[in-house]
């Protein structure tokens, strides 16, 4: 009762001190974090938001019980949160480059023990780029070619990353969740050897939108990970519902599903893919099954 007090006080005193600060329940747990991030209202207008991911960690592990989690673009340590709440016991690397959502990254995964934090913007290519952000602090958009950058950043390379700190996790690295609006491809070819290595289900936002403006190409990285071994891939609306599901050589539906979300005009703002490796169809069939019944048995309807 007084550690329960005390934590109220706490909370008090800290929204007094910094009005913006807040605390949501969020998965049987306080999560921290700046009300003014997008996150908040999100979350508090659709609680499924994301929710996608902590059933599909439940399917892997019934298959891969020493699981490895790596969360590219952690932000604040939301779907932390929703990882935990499926597998206590899962090792999480937390990737999270913006210094003011790591500040809040680093106070949420004190909640848990196995969850590894680093400090890195991920990329194809390890090099230095002048860039500007958008939505600096909540949801980082970097865009590419603004004239000399206002911003000068470092980028890694995931396999890099994981070669030099984090070795003994590779093994078990059995998903890989992406979300940096639309960086996500780039991140993903800076983890081609991990991904060949290792074949982990693949879960990351298609955001057409953030592509275009980096002059990005989405497209290739469908036969990209089609010639490492992958053929099924989910589609799900940008609030975590299964769209449909289809394979890897289905590109004319594929393509057509680019085209009509383009963050402009469509209802939907981006898609959320899952990708899956041969060798995890059987994860896949039975994923597959529980989003059509978790979809035909929830609404996803704004709050």
């Amino acid at each position: 009762m007084i550690q329960n007090m005390y934590k109220r006080v706490k909370r008090m005193i800290l929204t007094k001190v910094n009005p913006s600060a807040g605390v949501m329940p969020f998965y049987g747990r306080m999560l921290r974090m700046d009300k003014r991030n997008t996150l908040y209202m999100t979350y508090k207008q659709f609680p499924l938001y994301n929710s996608e991911i902590g059933r599909l960690v439940k399917v892997i592990n019934r298959k891969y019980n020493d699981l490895t989690v790596i969360d590219v673009g952690a932000n604040i340590g939301d779907t932390l949160y929703i990882i935990k709440d499926a597998d206590i016991s899962a090792n999480v690397i937390c990737f999270e480059g913006d210094d003011y959502s790591y500040s809040y990254l680093e106070k949420n995964a004190s909640e848990f023990t196995n969850v590894f934090l680093s400090k890195n913007y991920l990329g194809e290519k390890n090099e230095v780029l002048n860039i500007h952000f958008d939505q600096e602090k909540f949801n980082n958009t970097i865009l590419l070619g603004k004239g000399n950058g206002n911003k000068q950043i470092k980028i890694n390379k995931l396999d890099d990353v994981i070669t030099n700190s984090f070795l003994q996790f590779k093994p078990t690295i059995k998903l890989l969740k992406v979300d940096t609006e639309g960086f996500d491809i780039n991140i993903l070819l800076g983890g081609l050897e991990m991904i060949r290595e290792t074949k982990p289900i693949i879960h990351f936002e298609y955001n057409r939108l953030c592509m275009d403006k980096n002059n990005i190409d989405g497209l290739s990285i469908f036969e990209t990970l089609k010639r490492h071994g992958y053929d099924r891939v989910l589609f799900f609306e940008n609030v975590g519902r299964l769209f449909l599901d289809t394979k890897l050589e289905n590109m004319e539906l594929i393509h057509n599903l680019h085209e009509a979300v383009d963050g402009v005009n469509s209802f939907i703002n981006y898609w959320d893919l899952c990708l899956f490796h041969k060798d995890d169809d059987d994860i896949a069939k039975i994923y597959l099954e529980g989003e059509r019944n978790f979809r035909n048995t929830n609404s996803y309807r704004l709050k």
